[in-house]
């Protein structure tokens, strides 16, 4: 009996702090984005690898979906949970347009482009990639923007990070998009 009671202490525990979580999600994310007018909440997700890692929202028109993304103004936040490098960020991101089976070359260039301004996040930093469809994306850390790019090819490869049917993470992008399980 004593070693149940051990044993089950920390399930308790880990519910006990699932749901603490779920009831701190709920409230984590704005239901307009700050950044582009007229977007509200489209969907939003939680990463987790053994530690909450983000918490991620699409800003979105409601009717939007995968054949229609690019269509209209979107904003994907991302607020971390933890502080990371600049460096760390940017190996993730490579790995990342990898599977979006992009050319290594397009790769090297889109790391560049974006080494030019990325710094190290602290816990809470949020970072939104603000997508204007024709005239590329902006990105903004917090509340200043840090850079822009005219290149409609590299916003989509960004969002698709997270939305497209190459996302490493299927369940995020179910859960931004609104899809079906």
């Amino acid at each position: 009996m004593l070693l149940s009671n051990l044993v089950m202490k920390p399930v308790w525990v880990l519910l006990i702090g699932i749901a603490c979580c779920a009831t701190a999600w709920s409230q984590t994310m704005p239901a307009q984005s700050p950044h582009v007018v007229n977007t509200p909440l489209h969907g939003q997700s939680r990463l987790r690898v053994i530690v909450q890692i983000y918490d991620v929202a699409l800003y979105a028109p409601n009717e939007v979906s995968p054949e229609s993304l690019y269509e209209r103004p979107m904003a994907l936040t991302v607020k971390v949970a933890r502080g990371f490098r600049a460096q760390s960020i940017l190996k993730q991101m490579v790995k990342e347009l990898g599977y979006q089976k992009l050319s290594p070359s397009l790769i090297a260039g889109y790391e560049s482009q974006f080494a030019t301004v990325l710094s190290d996040v602290s816990t809470s930093d949020t970072l939104t990639g603000v997508y204007t469809p024709k005239q590329g994306w902006a990105l903004w850390l917090n509340d200043r923007r840090i850079g822009q790019w005219p290149d409609d090819a590299f916003a989509k490869a960004f969002f698709d990070i997270w939305l497209g049917p190459n996302a490493s993470q299927k369940a995020v992008r179910r859960d931004l998009l609104k899809l079906p399980s």
